[in-house]
């Protein structure tokens, strides 16, 4: 029985350890094909329970499930490079999501994020970027001395018993599991240990499975668990094991098409696939993965753009949904085509763009007042122009202002949180981050809302707040700091 079982493990090692391959220009091949593939690899991954990669030293992070990171558009760094905190601290906060280690809601609500590629299986000539640590539930990294070490609020009142897991004498599932249940603080996480999991050390592969064991006993499906990864260097994206970016609502996917963009910029040609991740809201069911070739927002290889006498194809914006000015316009044409892109009816348009070599173009940084719009396009080569293309309508709805407390201000609580949105929108006024939201406002007909009573304890912080009107949710506002003395 013995032999069996190593021979199997063999097997799903040697099934696990294939090298993949990424689209890059120059391949004879469609992008959308290998984006089918990425869509197997990463739906095989999340169903494949491997307890290991081949040895007790290789941890199932290695080869098995799906390691991802969610994401926030920033002006300062591109989403997947590591953010200041995190090139601070050292290692950069990743979840890991497997048919055995589920949970209900991405970190911090956000909807959108990217997946890397497992060591293992990563094409070649990638960063080789090393999981550090494991916790069941999220780590409160931004509360730790160092990476992976100790919970470090009320004066490091917590500091012996939320450091690493084996360091206590903590080394399975049912001692850790003990460990959360038995916390005196209130809040578990003040006392939470992480297993290291490092290259190198003795057992990693079963320490990393006790990790992810202890998240179901204590029924931990309600919150996402965390992975820290080594950081890497800024402007690494040709390098960067990154096998595709996801989403799991509207708002999401606009925000994975551009960074979907950037990175097919940035990295001099590589495509990676847009995914649609869908949470379970239970814990009997599973985890969904889709890809949609209309989520593209860079398509590239044989039969991905339009012939020159046909009308070129609009991706961006989406149909039917709302953007935030500024905002980008791309889609594809012939290669080498000129293209006009202008309001419907012509009487405005954009300065025209030439497309690329996989025909793709895109106009940044349009701008719009706040509005309904309807645009088209159409394409010249050889002499020949096309006809318009069908028009592609949306609406611009540009983030919720705060009109006041003022930035800098000292506010005691209670206080007034106030503003502007479009009328009639759901107003969401959040902490920064979305860790804490006080309750939604409603705007009135001319635009205004206002939430009464708004408590905080002392200290500094930032408040940012978004709009959602019909089903369309807009990005979060620039941020406004406070002080509460």
């Amino acid at each position: 029985m013995k032999k069996i079982l190593f021979l199997l493990g063999l097997g799903l090692f040697a099934l696990c350890h294939q090298v993949s391959a990424q689209w890059v220009s120059g391949n004879p091949g469609s992008s959308l094909d290998d984006a089918n593939t990425v869509l197997a690899d990463i739906r095989a991954r999340y169903s494949n329970l491997a307890e290991n990669c081949g040895t007790n030293n290789r941890p199932a992070f290695l080869c098995s499930g799906v390691i991802l990171r969610v994401s926030k558009k920033s002006d300062r760094y591109r989403v997947w490079d590591p953010s200041p905190p995190s090139r601070e601290r050292g290692g950069v906060a990743f979840s890991y999501l497997r048919a055995d280690a589920k949970f209900q809601t991405f970190a911090w609500g956000f909807t959108n994020g990217y997946i890397f590629y497992p060591k293992l299986s990563a094409p070649v000539n990638k960063l080789s970027i090393g999981v550090i640590c494991s916790f069941p539930m999220d780590s409160w990294d931004w509360h730790r001395d160092v990476l992976c070490g100790s919970i470090t609020l009320e004066n490091n009142k917590y500091k012996d018993v939320s450091r690493p897991c084996q360091a206590q004498g903590i080394v399975n599932a049912d001692q850790w599991a003990t460990h959360w249940n038995q916390s005196t603080s209130g809040n578990a996480h003040l006392e939470q240990c992480g297993f290291d999991v490092a290259s190198g050390t003795l057992d990693s592969a079963v320490f990393f499975n006790e990790s992810l064991k202890a998240k179901q006993k204590v029924n931990g499906f309600y919150e996402w668990n965390e992975l820290q990864l080594t950081t890497w260097p800024q402007g690494s994206a040709s390098t960067l094991p990154l096998q595709a970016f996801f989403y799991s609502d509207s708002a999401g996917l606009v925000d994975a098409r551009s960074n979907q963009k950037e990175f097919y910029t940035d990295s001099g040609g590589i495509v990676v696939p847009v995914i649609k991740v869908s949470l379970p809201a239970s814990s009997n069911q599973d985890v969904t993965f889709e890809f949609y070739p209309r989520d593209q927002e860079v398509t590239a290889g044989p039969g991905t753009m339009p012939a020159y006498s046909d009308s070129p194809w609009i991706f961006s914006p989406v149909d039917g949904t709302i953007a935030t000015s500024p905002f980008r316009i791309s889609g594809k044409s012939a290669a080498g085509a000129t293209v006009d892109v202008c309001l419907e009816g012509g009487g405005y348009c954009f300065d025209k763009r030439v497309a690329d070599a996989n025909g793709y173009w895109f106009i940044d940084v349009a701008q719009f007042d706040s509005g309904t719009y309807k645009i088209t396009a159409r394409q010249t080569l050889n002499g020949q122009v096309s006809s318009w293309a069908n028009n592609r309508a949306f609406m611009l709805l540009d983030p919720s202002s705060i009109s006041s407390p003022t930035e800098g201000s000292p506010v005691s609580s209670p206080f007034m949180i106030s503003g502007k949105s479009a009328a009639g929108a759901t107003v969401d006024v959040c902490l920064e981050g979305g860790g804490y939201c006080f309750d939604k406002s409603l705007a009135d007909g001319n635009g205004n809302w206002f939430i009464n009573g708004a408590q905080l304890g002392s200290g500094t912080y930032k408040i940012t707040t978004r709009q959602t009107l019909k089903g369309q949710t807009s990005s979060w506002a620039s941020n406004r700091t406070i002080t509460v003395p």
